[in-house]
């Protein structure tokens, strides 16, 4: 994904990831992807809240967080 969007800053308008990957975590990805591309849309999920999720919101780093159990109801607001 890292290496698409870097050839191609218009490869897609928003990117949904998971906090727990094998090679960086969700946060890190995000930092990454931010670089790349600003205006890209980030939805953060998880199994569990994270006070340090609150922070990355706060500060533009994601743009939405949705748990896992909720995802299925809340992605679609999540994406607009």
């Amino acid at each position: 994904m890292l290496s698409r969007l870097q050839q191609q800053k218009d490869f897609c308008d928003a990117i949904l990831t998971d906090y727990a990957m094998p090679s960086m975590n969700g946060l890190e990805f995000a930092q990454v992807v931010r670089k790349l591309d600003p205006g890209i849309r980030l939805v953060l999920m998880s199994g569990a809240e994270d006070v340090r999720f609150e922070w990355y919101l706060k500060n533009k780093l994601v743009d939405a967080f949705v748990l896992k159990e909720d995802l299925s109801r809340k992605l679609p607001e999540a994406l607009q």
